[in-house]
């Protein structure tokens, strides 16, 4: 039985394989978004650069998608579209693909979604960089306070996936908590260039603005976050900002019309 499985997983593999046009990122791109849709986590491990597989083992990427606290058991997900973004002549072995993905939350909300991959070349074929769970540990060094750790341990992800719009929302987090506001605008723009619609990026932009004395701009920021924010809790977060920034500025009229506009919407903050 074992070795039927086995069989079967390397036919599975060779099928898609055979199909993949190795010199064309969205095309390696496509396959990898067809594997993950199809749950075939394990086929997809084989389309990831050397350096993500350095990163984490195929035992750990099966883990990731299985584990019983992850998003991902929340959300279900189909592929769109995909477009390439980026052919950066200074970084010619690196390419940068837009996925448009249907999102499903806890099986009733349904909403449009956008995610960037970067893919490498490697050998003469493009794979997927892919390092989530290295994010995400080190992330918990922001929780920690352990803002200078943290930033350096994001710049080594920048300098392997330079185009991760995350990493530099996260090296933007470190700044800003260090106080150093025009670094913590600088590399956030740079994140909203690679993807725009995510309200936390806006949200963290209107903090920047509102440290720096510049409360109009910190009021637009947070008016753009609401466009993109998907759940009743980001929405909260949101409004819950604006009141405290109105209130600290005294400015009494804008408070009453974002009080106004949380009892038409019915949402707690």
């Amino acid at each position: 039985m074992k070795h039927l499985l086995f069989y079967l997983t390397i036919l599975t593999i060779c099928s898609c394989n055979s199909s993949i046009d190795y010199q064309n990122p969205e095309s390696v791109i496509k396959a990898y978004r067809t594997l993950r849709d199809e749950n075939k986590i394990k086929e997809s491990y084989e389309l990831l650069s050397d350096t993500s597989k350095g990163m984490m083992s195929i035992e750990e990427y099966l883990k990731y998608f299985k584990r019983p606290d992850s998003i991902l058991n929340k959300w279900k997900y189909k592929t769109l579209k995909s477009e390439a973004l980026i052919n950066d002549p200074a970084k010619p072995n690196y390419r940068l693909v837009r996925i448009s993905e249907q999102l499903v939350y806890n099986n009733k909300d349904t909403t449009i979604g956008v995610l960037n991959y970067t893919l490498i070349k490697e050998n003469q074929k493009w794979k997927v960089i892919w390092f989530p769970e290295a994010i995400d540990d080190i992330s918990r060094l922001i929780n920690d306070q352990r803002f200078e750790e943290a930033k350096q341990k994001y710049f080594n992800l920048l300098n392997i996936d330079p185009f991760n719009d995350e990493v530099l929302y996260q090296i933007s987090t470190c700044y800003y908590y260090k106080n150093d506001l025009d670094s913590a605008e600088s590399y956030l723009k740079k994140s909203i260039f690679y993807i725009e619609d995510d309200f936390k990026k806006h949200n963290l932009l209107a903090a920047i603005y509102y440290k720096k004395g510049k409360s109009d701009l910190a009021r637009e920021c947070l008016k753009k976050a609401l466009t993109f924010a998907k759940q009743n809790r980001e929405r909260a977060m949101i409004y819950s900002n604006l009141v405290e920034y109105d209130f600290q500025n005294s400015d009494y009229a804008h408070l009453w019309n974002t009080y106004t506009l949380i009892k038409l919407k019915k949402i707690q903050t």
